[in-house]
């Protein structure tokens, strides 16, 4: 953590050579006011004080207090800058790390953990930079030039005085060990809290609909308990740390008044050196409770520095990325391939021989669990890639600059995910330069027209964090028409219909044949009725295609395909 800053500190070597010129300033004008006060004693006491004296001092003490206050509002005011952009970018590099990483890296952390790694654990550790190195430089200063002037007047009491000093940071030493387990514990217990509040906000419909409340509540109060007995632990540390300033300051000033005054006896010094021990003595305490709060500081930034570097450290277990542009997509193949999520688990794809051909539309269907989402998964390369081989275009998927593929493809998930903006600027993620033909001919073919009219500010319509305030199926139909907007070369629609009525579906379905007959669709679905005019379908099973071929022939195979038909026709006709 040290290395991290000290190479951050040398990579703004300006901003905080001024902080450190400013810091000077200042503090050496903290022995003026004392020298001052040194001189006015010892002048009372050698009846030589006159107006002259008085007066000509007086102005030097009211100088020291404005520059003082300029410099230490310039020191101030840069470290504080220097420590803002410090979190800056630290929560650039995570947030970055967030946009680089696929699934197989949101796995391995809760939402709330992650939150808590963001928010508090970027702020603890910026706050090294900032007060924590402020708390420093603060002791730091008033002992180069506190201590040579204390040793200018009297080496003897100053070297007395500083045991108490020297045993107060022993002391402090000891009782801190234990602080690192505090805040560790008290990271875990905002991560707890926060994934706590993050799944009730999300469920809380659920939770409404089985009359829940009670148990909710419950949970979230057990958790808010374990915080507050580990906040109340570290403020009890905090209490105790606060003390032992002062009290081994009276010590260091009890000492000073003992062997100052038996050397002002001996005339050893005189009664305005004595005085001025006595006010430096003093002034030790704040640096003192400075140096308190600087460890306390150091160990929160400690273990937020852990947690932080975990999280940067974490990959998502895919290979490096690949170096091959692809510009078109003309076939996917899977040979012999197999793929499971995490070693020890059971395969979800069995021996995948697949080849999907440039204008091809592939329907893909199968229970519940049987390795369909996984199957598309691959291509998205969501998650390392399995055993066997995926080639595009007859490469391995793994040699081609996985941005590069992406940009070759839409893709509307199951979750229909939908961010806290308005309809417009939803669909426009699909293709951010839209013109307004572009998006309403999207909305078009997604069939999404006569939602348009109802909504109350047409296409301006915010639709709340997730969709919220808009039907499932208006959700849905904004994704495809944000994909199709993309107009890429491979069309993935994971059970992106299920919301929608089967006269909508129609239309949807009748949009993409019509416009994308020379480009790639692939159709993962429980409704047979979407796929039954596709070029092949497949039917999964334990993760393996049990039949593969045209709706006619897995129909005449009379297999489950068949099956599914039968029951839906009859589900259909009962409707009716």
């Amino acid at each position: 953590m040290i290395k991290e800053i000290l190479n951050y500190i040398r990579k703004n070597k300006l901003q905080y050579f001024l902080v450190g010129l400013f810091m000077l300033i200042d503090y050496s004008i903290y022995v003026v006011p004392t020298k001052i006060i040194q001189f006015v004693v010892d002048a009372i006491t050698n009846s030589t004080l006159n107006y002259h004296n008085l007066f000509y001092n007086l102005a030097i003490l009211f100088i020291c207090i404005v520059v003082g206050y300029l410099s230490g509002f310039l020191w101030q005011y840069k470290l504080y800058a220097a420590a803002n952009n410090f979190l800056y970018d630290l929560r650039m590099s995570m947030f970055n790390k967030f946009l680089e990483m696929r699934q197989a890296f949101y796995d391995k952390f809760k939402t709330g953990d992650m939150l808590t790694r963001f928010n508090n654990d970027a702020s603890s550790y910026q706050e090294m930079t900032g007060y924590g190195a402020m708390n420093f430089l603060f002791a730091f200063s008033y002992s180069i030039f506190v201590i040579p002037a204390m040793f200018a007047i009297s080496i003897k009491i100053t070297l007395m005085a500083s045991i108490p000093i020297i045993l107060c940071g022993l002391f402090i030493n000891i009782i801190i060990y234990k602080y690192d387990d505090i805040v560790e514990k008290e990271r875990e217990a905002i991560s707890n809290l926060n994934n706590e509040v993050l799944e009730m906000v999300e469920g809380v419909r659920v939770t409404r609909a089985y009359n829940n409340a009670s148990t909710a509540f419950n949970l979230f109060k057990e958790k808010t308990n374990a915080l507050r007995n580990i906040n109340n632990k570290r403020a009890l540390y905090m209490a105790v740390f606060t003390k032992i300033p002062g009290i081994f300051s009276g010590m260091s000033t009890a000492i000073i008044i003992f062997f100052g005054a038996y050397s002002l006896f001996n005339n050893e010094i005189s009664l305005g050196q004595l005085v001025a021990l006595e006010i430096y003595g003093l002034m030790f305490l704040w640096p003192m409770w400075m140096l308190v709060d600087f460890f306390a500081v150091y160990k929160s930034a400690k273990v937020s520095h852990q947690r932080i570097k975990e999280l940067l450290k974490t990959d998502d277990d895919l290979k490096d990325n690949g170096v091959l542009q692809i510009k078109e997509i003309n076939k996917i193949q899977f040979k012999n391939y197999s793929f499971n999520y995490a070693k020890g688990l059971p395969d979800s794809l069995d021996k995948i021989d697949l080849t999907i051909n440039k204008g091809e539309t592939l329907g893909i269907i199968g229970k519940t669990g049987s390795g369909k989402t996984s199957l598309i998964r691959q291509l998205l390369v969501q998650y390392p890639l399995g055993r066997g081989a995926l080639l595009i275009n007859d490469i391995p998927l793994e040699e081609y600059n996985r941005e590069s593929v992406e940009r070759l493809i839409s893709y509307v998930p199951q979750d229909h995910f939908l961010f806290s903006r308005d309809v417009l600027s939803n669909i426009k993620i699909g293709k951010v330069d839209a013109t307004m033909e572009e998006v309403n001919e999207a909305i078009a073919l997604a069939a999404f027209n006569d939602d348009i009219a109802n909504l109350s500010d047409g296409l301006n319509t915010l639709v709340g964090e997730k969709g919220v305030s808009i039907s499932g199926g208006q959700k849905q139909r904004i994704l495809i028409a944000r994909a199709l907007l993309k107009n890429s070369d491979l069309l993935i629609l994971d059970d992106a219909l299920s919301a929608v009525d089967s006269k909508t579906e129609r239309k949807i379905i009748k949009s993409i044949e019509n416009i994308r007959k020379n480009k790639t669709n692939i159709i993962v679905t429980h409704r047979l009725s979407a796929v039954k005019n596709a070029d092949k379908v497949i039917v999964m099973d334990n993760g393996k295609i049990s039949e593969y071929g045209t709706p006619d022939e897995l129909y005449a195979l009379k297999g489950w395909y068949y099956e599914q038909i039968i029951r839906q026709d009859l589900e259909q006709g009962g409707d009716e």
